[in-house]
């Protein structure tokens, strides 16, 4: 890909961000930011009832960089509140999302501005990621072009999307009433209103697994915005979504997956999930009666 003259053109890009006691972690979230090979940017934060540190480290960068506000919840209302604050305030022609726990590789702006300016299409725009998982990254397999069919069957684009500014408001943001698939439902409704979105084949967006980093996924929240979910978009979605969906449900909130619900909600999609999670389990199996042989091996030593 030739490479775009960004000193002729260069569209201002907001970056949002909630965050919420983070104090110890949301520097390394704004400097990927700021480290960006793409300039022209604003990275917008909302602190969320923070009462740690996180408010005087945002003053702290303010004063060191013009491109950077903040906004204060004095108590929390929640990420995707404290996300639309943030999007009202943007400027910018386009928008992407950051965790503030997360990271983006340097490029990955850059990356999502070369693809619109060159090739003129697919102004919904995702990128593969990195999972960081005790130093060890693995990114995400799927790549390519995510119609909404695709996408309503499962969360293809992942926890932020690229898009313009003017889109992300027209479809009125984040719905605060969504407990959880909050992400989900915004680019779900972004491509039904505007197209599909491209995801590229370059991870740029590094997703740090935590053991002490909050989840809704597991609990009766993650299974709410489940059945919100396919209330909202029922008129939208057919038999074998609603049949794909329900397994996703199952992993989001790591339930196992039995034959019985398989049989229930078969599809080609859940059929593959099915013989995944068996060989998972058949995997552990071989690798603790190993242990155990060693074990009794060692035993008589």
């Amino acid at each position: 890909m030739e490479k775009t003259n960004f000193n002729e053109v260069m569209p201002l890009v907001t970056v949002y961000m909630p965050t919420h006691n983070r104090g110890a972690l949301i520097r390394r979230a704004i400097d990927s930011v700021l480290n960006q090979t793409y300039k022209n940017l604003e990275l917008i934060i909302c602190s969320d009832g923070s009462t740690d540190e996180t408010v005087d480290i945002l003053q702290e960068y303010c004063d060191k960089d013009p491109r950077i506000s903040y906004v204060v919840n004095e108590t929390s209302q929640g990420a995707c509140y404290s996300r639309n604050r943030c999007i009202e305030r943007a400027k910018g022609e386009f928008i992407t999302g950051l965790d503030d726990d997360d990271e983006f590789t340097a490029n990955r702006i850059e990356l999502f501005i070369e693809r619109h300016l060159l090739e003129g299409r697919n102004i919904l725009s995702a990128s593969r990621l990195y999972r960081n998982d005790n130093e060890t990254r693995v990114g995400d397999i799927f790549e390519g072009e995510i119609t909404r069919e695709m996408l309503g069957s499962a969360n293809l684009i992942g926890n932020q999307l690229f898009t313009k500014t003017e889109y992300i408001k027209s479809a009125g943001g984040f719905d605060t009433e969504f407990p959880a698939w909050q992400d989900y439902d915004m680019w779900y409704r972004l491509v039904s209103q505007f197209g599909s979105c491209y995801k590229l084949s370059e991870p740029t967006y590094i997703f740090y697994v935590d053991d002490n980093r909050p989840r809704i996924t597991t609990g009766s929240r993650a299974y709410a915005g489940y059945r919100m979910f396919i209330e909202k978009h029922m008129s939208t979605l057919n038999n074998k979504q609603l049949k794909n969906l329900y397994f996703q449900d199952i992993l989001n909130r790591s339930q196992p997956v039995t034959l019985q619900s398989l049989l229930k909600n078969i599809t080609k999609t859940n059929f593959k999930i099915y013989l995944k999670e068996k060989l998972k389990k058949l995997s552990f199996a071989k690798k603790i009666h190993a242990l155990v042989s060693r074990k009794r091996i060692f035993s008589k030593i």
